[in-house]
């Protein structure tokens, strides 16, 4: 079954609970969800990460040097 192209929402049902670390039982979790940037006119989808002050930010900003925000960036 193919995944629909879905823009980065707030809905709890869209996001995924991850523990960083399956090997170790102290590990902390994180918030992450499949979509679009609503404001990419490309539509690209990407993973997202949710950060600590509620502001999504895209797995390649995450892992860059520098961290950037993205653009029309969403809140809990």
């Amino acid at each position: 079954m193919r995944k629909l192209k879905r823009a980065l929402t707030n809905d709890h049902k869209d996001c995924k609970l991850i523990k960083l670390n399956p090997a170790d039982p102290t590990s902390p979790y994180a918030v992450m969800q499949e979509g679009y940037d609503s404001a990419d006119p490309t539509c690209r989808m990407r993973m997202f990460y949710l950060q600590r002050d509620g502001q999504w930010i895209d797995e390649i900003a995450r892992s860059a040097k520098g961290v950037r925000r993205m653009a029309g960036a969403k809140t809990f």
